[in-house]
């Protein structure tokens, strides 16, 4: 009796903490979510940035429109996914059954597929899944109202991200989604990472009288004044987090 109270106890404080972690997890989703929003409206302004939502908030409601994969069933029974067997049964019964694994792979499938939906419609997937990145190149030379080197630094981001998707060695990587699919992927958290970069440096430029580059000597002399300030600002970000931050 004593055993089956601690077991019930246990999972009811189990119960807790992933409600809790769910909470969390939802919480600093939205702080991402909206953050990221205000630096993009910021960099690019509101209206640009609103238009581009709507464009693809479009584009992925007509991808789901027009699927026409079969629907995807769930589990006949949530037994099957819980623990009501006896321990013989347990040990008897593979943990993801058929009908999950079937389950599974189709929801995967069907993620897959408006994902690259989405991208062909948008204009960057090729009918081979590959990224189109003239196309990107092109969006970039097409932005209205920003300067010259703030578009340079996002061409050379895509330049640069791109080298680095197209260098992967996926046929030795084990990884449910293509290898187009992984370039993809690989490439679109570098660009992002890019596209902040690039904002920020535009940032600095609209507030390079708060830098006095002299300091720098001879230190970074081939760079632009953004760039520096960039820098510096890493610099200031890295010594703050202290010695271990770069290991």
């Amino acid at each position: 009796m004593a055993g089956k109270f601690v077991l019930a106890f246990t999972l009811v404080l189990l119960a807790a903490a992933y409600t809790s972690a769910r909470r969390a997890h939802a919480n600093d989703y939205v702080n991402s979510y909206y953050s990221r929003q205000k630096v993009m409206e910021s960099c690019f302004g509101r209206q640009y940035v609103r238009d581009q939502n709507t464009k693809i908030s479009a584009v992925r409601n007509a991808c789901k429109a027009q699927e026409s994969r079969e629907q995807l069933d769930e589990p006949k029974s949530r037994t099957e996914l819980e623990i009501q067997h006896t321990d013989e049964q347990l040990l008897e019964k593979p943990y993801f059954t058929q009908e999950m694994v079937r389950y599974l792979s189709k929801r995967a499938l069907a993620k897959t597929s408006n994902m690259t939906c989405v991208l062909r419609e948008l204009g960057h997937l090729d009918n081979k899944d590959e990224l189109i990145y003239d196309s990107l190149i092109a969006e970039i030379n097409g932005l209205a109202d920003v300067d010259a080197e703030f578009k340079n630094d996002l061409v050379n981001s895509v330049d640069g991200c791109k080298a680095m998707a197209t260098c992967l060695p996926l046929s030795d990587i084990a990884f449910p989604l293509t290898p187009a699919l992984m370039r993809w992927s690989t490439f679109s958290k570098c660009h992002a990472g890019g596209v902040y970069q690039a904002c920020i440096k535009k940032d600095l430029r609209q507030n390079a009288g708060e830098f006095e580059l002299s300091g720098l000597g001879n230190y970074l002399s081939d760079y632009s004044d953004s760039a520096k300030m960039y820098g510096v600002i890493w610099a200031r970000t890295v010594l703050d987090q202290g010695s271990d931050f770069l290991w």
